[in-house]
């Protein structure tokens, strides 16, 4: 006699639909993770410029509202796993299609992806001439704003060659240059002290050497001149200030941003016997101890 077991045919439709639902659980949930760290569609070449002091939500927020990511809290959670302790870096970011773990990374390392303008300030310029060099290498630059937050600052804005990015702001170049200045400027700190001068003087005169001197080996010998000229209460004379000609001393603040070589000579002036040096039309420089002399070197290299 067969004894054949009952079919439940209601157990095997409950294990055929429960199999089911976790088969379409596991596609949507694939799915959603796979479109959360997947590019967003209809996403194009962005470049988001980060300033100082933006924070972490700010940013993801903003990724999120120029469709580089999909999620800003997936971002920041990417962020967070990929940081090291260090803040964000300040500058330009690239994106082009990018997945959010990817975003993650390169805003956690300061990876830009995008190629810095380098931008090189020659010793001796002004600060409307450094503007101007700004302008040129970075297209959309401020150059008002720049000029305004500088306004004062002239003689402490170091003169280097520098990176910015397409959309650096006049406040974020202005930081990187004072910054650039106090810390060349530390190493003579010992030594401005013991000079019996400011540092406003000491950069003063350094400014006017940078273009009164036009040599290396002339330029601590000017110094010396310069120097010398103040202590015997003489007018400076430099074609670089005409107030020098009228009015004695040095002028009220530096007349443009000095180098390291210029700085070193108005710390180190060279003790000659000379008072007074002229240029010849091919930048030679002649000296003279008696102004008689002097008139005599302008007639046989001047005229």
């Amino acid at each position: 006699m067969d004894i054949t077991p009952p079919v439940h045919p209601n157990i095997n439709q409950k294990t055929k639909i429960r199999a089911y639902i976790i088969i379409c659980l596991i596609f949507v949930f694939t799915f959603t993770v796979f479109s959360l760290i997947s590019a967003p569609f209809g996403y194009a070449p962005t470049i988001i410029h980060i300033s100082r002091g933006a924070n972490l939500k700010s940013i993801t927020e903003e990724l999120k509202e120029k469709n580089v990511v999909r999620s800003a809290s997936m971002l920041q959670t990417f962020v967070l796993l990929f940081q090291s302790g260090k803040a964000i870096s300040v500058g330009d970011y690239y994106f082009n299609g990018e997945p959010v773990w990817r975003v993650g990374y390169m805003l956690a390392h300061g990876d830009h992806h995008i190629v810095p303008i380098r931008v090189t300030f020659p010793e001796g310029l002004t600060t409307e001439e450094m503007s101007n060099v700004l302008a040129k290498k970075i297209p959309s630059f401020d150059t008002e704003e720049f000029l305004r937050i500088t306004n004062g600052q002239q003689g402490y804005l170091f003169p280097d060659t520098y990176f910015f990015y397409p959309k650096t702001t006049a406040d974020e170049v202005v930081d990187v240059l004072q910054s650039n200045f106090a810390k060349k400027i530390k190493a003579f700190d010992s030594d401005i002290e013991k000079s019996g001068y400011t540092k406003k003087q000491i950069l003063t005169m350094a400014s006017i050497l940078e273009g009164e001197a036009r040599g290396e080996n002339d330029i601590n010998i000017i110094s010396g001149i310069l120097w010398k000229r103040l202590k015997n209460g003489m007018l400076l004379q430099v074609d670089v200030d005409r107030g020098t000609y009228s009015k004695k001393g040095l002028p009220s603040s530096p007349i443009a941003n000095p180098g390291i070589s210029a700085i070193k000579a108005a710390l180190e002036p060279s003790n000659s016997p000379y008072l007074y040096y002229l240029h010849d039309k091919d930048g030679r420089v002649h000296y003279a101890v008696t102004y008689t002399e002097h008139k005599n070197n302008i007639k046989k290299y001047l005229k």
